[in-house]
């Protein structure tokens, strides 16, 4: 009998909002090619909520560019980005916010990333 992890402490419909925002417009297999390793069946079962295998979400983790405890229900907000700076943090809120395409989200990201150097070096 093949274990099930424990999804209780596991969000998977946040990591199927932030596989879909990632992959943008891009298709299923496309998108599976790109990230690799994984088919495009099993990319649009994680995008409906369903629960990848360790490996796949290691994968997705990777190309996202976030790091697992992101989709960790019981990490409190300051622990899920624990080591990340303020911008990474906000970036990684904009990337999975469904009211921006991804080109929005970088180019968000990168204005804030730049206007919180600009505030530590005192220019602001």
């Amino acid at each position: 009998m093949r274990h099930q992890p424990d999804s209780s402490a596991f969000d998977a419909e946040y990591l199927g909002k932030y596989v879909r925002r990632k992959r943008g417009n891009l298709g299923l297999r496309a998108t599976a090619k790109e990230i690799g390793g994984i088919s495009a069946s099993t990319l649009g079962r994680v995008e409906k909520g369903h629960v990848p295998d360790l490996d796949t979400f290691i994968r997705l983790c990777r190309w996202i560019g976030v790091p697992p405890s992101t989709f960790m229900k019981d990490f409190r907000e300051n622990e899920r980005f624990s080591g990340q700076s303020t911008p990474e943090v906000i970036a990684a809120h904009f990337r999975a916010d469904q009211a921006l395409d991804a080109r929005t989200a970088k180019s968000l990201s990168g204005a804030v990333k730049a206007l919180y150097e600009a505030a530590k070096e005192g220019k602001i």
